[in-house]
């Protein structure tokens, strides 16, 4: 969150920011599971890995050898090679060969939980390995991260009139 915390303050130039572009873009997706069903999304993350010179997927809830996924990704990965050759064509780092691994991550239990298994793994991927959290951690986790946005320094929605809170 330390890199995401100096964009929203804009300090691109920060080196923790620099040093973050340098090796990994990380690619939230938000998918719809069932055309006929409004409430069927699943978030999932995909990371272009410049130094494994690979793309990632972090998916809690399916593997690649679901098709629906695999199609999502295949379309996706196009779109992101194609604008690379675009704006990047002089770039050290061509993405065109680069195959998508599927990174073993805790999966998880519910049909709720995927937006905040996406928000781990992109804070905690580094590229090789993933922090240890398992479903058991995911009610404190969504309390953790629920409470850091409501008492972010730049929210300023009246929360506690919205949730009719006397305080």
């Amino acid at each position: 969150m330390h890199v995401s915390t100096l964009m929203l303050n804009h300090q691109m130039g920060k080196a923790a920011v620099q040093r973050a572009f340098k090796k990994d873009i990380f690619f939230p997706v938000l998918q719809k599971l069932v055309e006929a069903d409004e409430h069927s999304w699943h978030y999932f993350l995909i990371v272009l890995n410049l130094r494994n010179k690979s793309f990632e997927l972090l998916d809690s809830m399916r593997s690649l050898e679901d098709e629906k996924l695999a199609a999502r990704c295949n379309g996706f990965l196009a779109a992101i090679k194609s604008l690379w050759n675009d704006h990047y064509s002089d770039s050290k780092h061509p993405i065109d060969n680069y195959e998508l691994v599927d990174i073993a991550v805790p999966k998880q239990t519910n049909n709720k939980d995927c937006r905040f298994h996406m928000i781990m793994h992109a804070q905690y991927w580094d590229g090789r390995s993933l922090s240890h959290f398992n479903e058991n951690d995911m009610s404190n986790i969504r309390n953790i991260l629920t409470y850091k946005w409501i008492k972010y320094e730049e929210n300023d929605t009246a929360w506690e009139t919205i949730l009719n809170m006397k305080i």
